[in-house]
């Protein structure tokens, strides 16, 4: 057996090519085509004998060959051709061939690598970036913006809802984000690396693989000049608090933001009334903040304790929309800020000789606000009721006489009506009559301290009678009246209870703010000397 001297394999003796590698191992004489002789007809026949066992061992053997017909399939095929042409082909040494596929494999390796080169540098040229970021604004694209900008800034916060913020802001003006594209692209060029009033910057951030100059997009931080009103007001952007007003006719810088457009707020809350006001800001400049002024529209109030000398009170607590505060108004009646639009209410409490008295709601409506005590259902009630059993202690003491009967007025004022019932009963002036009813107006139990350090209220109402008056033996003309009073009602220290003071005219009254009560069975009272003077004429008959 031989040996191929380029594969190394082991071919049969005498055959003139390999049947593994298809080098040719013998040189064969040229000889006369057309007169062929039978040692080369010979040859022919071993060489196809060989090619078909070759295909035999091919098939047993696949593994083991393909490697190896792969790397010398075209110069096999070309030395087959030699052979049945007759011509020579310079023989290549094993060593040679593998050189040859190194340089070539090396040449390849250094195209792969230039055209990566010039494929990386492309995509990080910055130019391409500001074509990402253009692209993505105006695909409203925030996780691509995530992904493309940077911030030297460590309060800011980049993104999904900032960069929606910034996309919003810029999507909706064209224009702006033109310039700030060109204004990048001419950094790209190496221009235009001064101030800027557009809040993205691009600058080299060092090499990407050593040879590539990486770039980045920086987002700058943006501030808003926040105006408000009150001391303590609270400043939110977006949510979040970001100042406290320590003044009032506070302004201050707020910041850094993310350019955008951002929700400001100010919001001045006591506890127990809240004002806020909000606006929406564009913030884009890095270099001039952006103005808001968030006036809160409120009052300092201030409440009236003069005029019904309330200042003589141990002390006043402010309500205000059903919420106790901190204000004594009687250390400060000035209060504020608060809304004077009537969507806010104010009531008082204080501490009297006959107890604890709150008042109703009084809408705040002006910037001066008079109050009255006197303006408490439970109290007006009690008032109410005194002067219903007056009017019917009146008729009852006004015919008798009896000094027993009165429980609801001052002793002066007893004394006069007595003094009357008393002139009547000596002049035979009869009177008769009946209590029908009284309307109350509700404005007017105005509840004050007088001079004297009496607590008083007046009341003025329609009182309905039937009656008469009328010299003894006449016949009586009773008639329904009307009359207009104003019970004067002081508070007896003594006693501890209201009483009747005075009867006088009562002041203008609103129909529609009248209360009435009527009597179910008015008691119809005749003077009591009247009745001596008919029994005795009666006997007599």
């Amino acid at each position: 057996m031989e040996f191929c001297k380029y594969c190394g394999e082991e071919v049969k003796e005498g055959i003139k090519f390999c049947n593994h590698c298809g080098k040719q191992l013998r040189e064969s004489k040229t000889d006369d085509k057309s007169n062929p002789n039978p040692t080369d007809t010979q040859l022919n026949k071993d060489l196809n004998q060989e090619k078909t066992e070759n295909e035999e061992e091919v098939s047993v053997s696949k593994d083991e060959v393909t490697s190896k017909s792969e790397i010398s399939a075209t110069s096999g095929a070309d030395s087959l051709d030699e052979a049945q042409t007759g011509n020579k082909q310079p023989v290549q040494s094993k060593g040679v061939l593998q050189k040859n596929v190194l340089i070539f494999s090396g040449l390849g390796i250094i195209v792969l690598l230039i055209i990566g080169f010039v494929i990386l540098n492309k995509m990080n040229s910055p130019s391409h970036l500001v074509k990402e970021f253009e692209q993505a604004i105006n695909d409203e694209d925030s996780e691509k913006l995530i992904s493309i900008l940077s911030t030297d800034e460590e309060k800011l916060d980049i993104n999904e809802e900032t960069m929606n913020s910034f996309i919003k802001l810029y999507g909706s003006n064209k224009s702006d984000l033109r310039n700030m594209v060109a204004q990048l692209e001419s950094q790209a060029e190496g221009h235009g690396t001064g101030y800027s009033i557009y809040p993205i910057e691009l600058i080299k951030d060092g090499k990407k693989l050593l040879f590539i100059d990486d770039y980045k997009l920086n987002l700058l931080p943006v501030y808003i000049n926040v105006s408000t009103t009150y001391e303590n007001t609270e400043i939110f952007v977006n949510g979040d608090k970001l100042a406290t007003a320590d003044e009032e006719y506070f302004s201050d810088e707020v910041g850094p933001l993310t350019p955008g457009i951002h929700t400001v707020k100010a919001v001045y809350d006591t506890g127990f009334f809240h004002l806020d006001k909000e606006a929406e800001v564009e913030a884009s400049d890095p270099g001039v903040a952006s103005l808001v002024d968030l006036h809160l529209e409120g009052d300092n109030v201030s409440f009236d304790l003069l005029t019904n000398n309330y200042d003589q009170l141990s002390s006043i607590k402010l309500y205000i929309n059903g919420k106790e505060t901190d204000y004594d108004l009687t250390e400060d009646s000035r209060v504020g800020p608060l809304l004077i639009d009537g969507t806010m209410n104010a009531s008082f409490e204080a501490e009297f000789p006959w107890g604890t008295m709150k008042t109703d709601d009084v809408p705040i409506e002006d910037s001066y606000i008079d109050f009255n005590f006197g303006d408490n259902e439970d109290f007006r009630q009690e008032i109410m009721d005194i002067i219903i059993t007056f009017n019917e202690e009146f008729l009852e003491t006004y015919t008798t006489g009896s000094e027993d009967v009165f429980t609801t007025t001052t002793i002066p004022l007893q004394e006069v009506i007595l003094e009357e019932a008393e002139f009547n009963k000596e002049q035979d002036i009869v009177f008769k009559g009946a209590f029908h009813g009284i309307d109350f107006y509700q404005d007017s139990f105005d509840l004050k301290m007088s001079y004297d350090e009496f607590w008083e209220i007046n009341v003025d109402t329609i009182t309905y009678t039937e009656e008469d008056m009328f010299l003894a033996g006449d016949k009586e003309n009773l008639q329904e009246t009307e009359e207009e009073i104003r019970y004067e009602m002081v508070f007896d220290p003594q006693l501890e209870e209201w009483v009747v003071a005075n009867l006088g005219y009562a002041g203008s009254m609103d129909e529609d703010k009248m209360e009435r009560y009527k009597v179910d069975d008015p008691v119809m009272h005749t003077s009591e000397w009247d009745k001596k003077k008919k029994k005795g004429k009666k006997d007599k008959d």
